[in-house]
């Protein structure tokens, strides 16, 4: 059997990946920095068939006791993302002959953290409307890492008035949005994938959200993505955008606390002026 360092091999599976052309750069991306921190553990010149169950479980352990550099600590359903791209490594390896068939120290454990569900707070309609308006009349943000003001109404309504999942919406490209035939196309770009084959779909462009949509393209800096990311000199996906949402005062009072994308899975479909109902899915 061939000599396997952690290191070496981590690395070229994620060529590999990349290669195959079945994820995104994004995902590669947070795949490299989970897997350095098991190098950083396990050692770059750890063989890949002498870690054991117990190794994964104390790097668990390990994970979950320490802060990243931003001083905060590991959630549980981080930890398990750390576990499960481990194991998808451990998968390629077996592939390859490079461990034994069914060697999988994370497969092999029997209690795995996982993250808390929790169910979403959805925001009646009158919430609604009132964190769009609230979105509109947002006051410039001068801060180096702030959206623009009128960057930030489109992309709420969006979330709104479509109840997509967040990287389906930050995903989108301006041919995405028709027009003509009064559409949301949701489907995989060079941006990200979907996170299911039934993800891809289209949706109706409502009056209201057309209405929104309008005036943004026509001022928006020129790029394929519908919300590109305003860090970077060239075209990329916006990934992140909490610091902007908190800046929402009306959606920090409904809510109590810090909103999040998910509260807008339960999508507000505009029926008439003024009218706002909840989508049942």
């Amino acid at each position: 059997m061939p000599r396997a360092p952690l290191g070496a091999f981590a690395a070229e599976h994620l060529v590999k990946q990349a290669r195959a052309g079945k994820v995104t750069r994004d995902w590669l991306a947070v795949a490299e920095v989970f897997l350095r921190r098991a190098i950083e553990y396990f050692g770059v010149d750890r063989e890949l068939d002498t870690i054991s169950v117990i190794d994964v479980h104390r790097w668990a352990l390990h994970l979950a006791s320490t802060p990243t550099p931003c001083g905060r600590m590991l959630t549980a359903g981080s930890v398990r993302h750390h576990l499960n791209c481990l194991s998808n490594l451990y998968q390629r390896a077996q592939s390859e002959s490079v461990v034994a068939t069914g060697y999988n120290p994370v497969a092999a454990m029997l209690e795995k953290p996982a993250g808390a569900r929790k169910e979403a707070r959805w925001f009646e309609p009158p919430d609604v409307a009132l964190l769009l308006e609230s979105a509109r009349t947002l006051p410039t943000n001068k801060q180096p890492d702030a959206l623009p003001a009128s960057f930030t109404h489109p992309l709420l309504a969006m979330f709104a008035l479509t109840g997509a999942r967040s990287a389906d919406i930050l995903g989108l490209e301006v041919a995405d949005v028709s027009f003509d035939r009064r559409t949301v196309t949701f489907r995989p770009n060079a941006w990200r994938r979907l996170k299911t084959l039934r993800s891809a779909r289209v949706v109706p462009l409502w009056p209201q959200l057309a209405e929104i949509l309008g005036p943004y393209l026509l001022t928006r800096p020129p790029s394929r993505p519908l919300f590109r990311s305003f860090l970077t000199g060239t075209e990329a996906m916006l990934t992140d955008w909490r610091k902007t949402l908190d800046r929402n005062r009306c959606a920090r009072r409904l809510a109590s606390r810090d909103v999040r994308t998910k509260a807008f899975r339960h999508p507000i479909v505009p029926r008439g002026s003024g009218h706002w109902m909840p989508v049942t899915r």
